[in-house]
């Protein structure tokens, strides 16, 4: 029996699979590929050195990801290449690699505030618009350029939440403050129709991810803020939950005319978001944005905050804007 067979060459490739859960389909792309051997016969157990150099990996490479509905995988696999009446031996091994890059100092979008994103009003159970999702963030800049803020413009008393920067690094805080009340009394006159001030008997900051790809997307949500209600009644045992007590007492079923109507003093309520992975949590990691030749989008998961007030009637009012995610190091785990 012959015990030195030969072979055409040997080689190692790092390849690339995006694989869709839904449709069962997948992408293979070839990554880096390093000769380990001329043709020639092997007589015993020999050990192949070889080193890959991620730096050329290409622009658009996918970091690690396994999520709802694709996952991105990495695989080594090496190829013992045989005379053409036989196959080729071929051995993989998977590995995750993840791509280290630091959030930009300053907040990568300032757009116009005009191009918010005013989703509401919607039922509880109502999901979020999958073109409104994945829209341009909206970023509504003030005195100080680096400051974002989300207004919620159905909530009449005056709802928004301004935060630092909408570029964040895995293992920061999202830290901002909510202001409830204090709404421009100009404004209101200026409306024509009288306006019905809401009831509102919650309030939350959402994190949420869009997974995007083969012309659908799905929603997921990361982690919920529970917001205390300021000026909120204690409801009478036996009751309902009463909702703010800012409503007017004049009001006729809460609506009221906005040219008499005086918005309630503001209450500011600090906010802090953990970008780490906790029980209350769930899996989220750094901006994914791949394209295709033409430009569009092939893959992406992408986050969101979204300031959500709800209503006596459980009516959610709402508005999202985008925010980045990076990864800093190594040591900051991954969805």
């Amino acid at each position: 029996m012959r015990r030195d067979p030969s072979h055409g060459g040997i080689k190692v490739l790092l390849d690339s699979t995006v694989s869709f859960f839904e449709s069962l389909t997948s992408t293979d792309s070839e990554l880096i590929e390093v000769k380990l051997c001329e043709a020639g016969n092997i007589s015993e157990e020999t050990t192949f050195k070889f080193e890959l150099d991620l730096s050329e990996l290409p622009q658009d490479f996918l970091d690690s990801y396994d999520g709802e509905m694709f996952s991105v995988r990495h695989s080594l696999l090496v190829t013992v290449e045989r005379p053409w009446y036989t196959f080729d031996v071929m051995r993989s091994m998977t590995v995750a690699i993840h791509s280290l890059s630091p959030a930009p100092a300053e907040s990568p979008r300032k757009v116009d505030d005009d191009l918010s994103l005013p989703i509401s009003p919607r039922s509880p159970a109502s999901a979020a618009s999958p073109d409104a999702a994945t829209s341009p963030a909206a970023v509504n800049p003030v005195s100080d350029a680096s400051i974002n803020r989300i207004r919620v413009v159905d909530v009449y008393q005056g709802l928004s939440m301004i935060y630092a920067s909408s570029a964040l690094n895995l293992g920061d805080s999202i830290r901002g403050e909510i202001t409830f009340g204090g709404g421009n009394p100009e404004d209101f006159k200026a409306s024509l129709p009288p306006r019905k001030v809401l009831d509102i008997t919650n309030l939350q900051v959402v994190l949420y991810k869009i997974e995007a790809g083969e012309g659908d997307s799905n929603e997921v949500i990361v982690y919920v803020h529970e917001v205390e209600v300021p000026g909120k009644k204690a409801p009478q045992e036996g009751s309902e939950d009463t909702g703010n007590a800012e409503i007017p007492q004049d009001a006729n079923d809460g609506v009221v005319d906005p040219k008499t109507y005086v918005p309630p003093e503001p209450v500011k309520i600090p906010v802090e978001i953990p970008l780490v992975k906790s029980e209350k949590s769930g899996e989220f990691g750094p901006t994914i944005i791949k394209k295709n030749k033409d430009q569009s989008t092939s893959v992406s998961v992408r986050y969101y905050l979204r300031l959500v007030a709800i209503d006596a009637e459980a009516t959610n009012f709402w508005n999202t804007h985008e925010i980045v995610l990076y990864r800093p190091s190594a040591g900051v785990e991954i969805a």
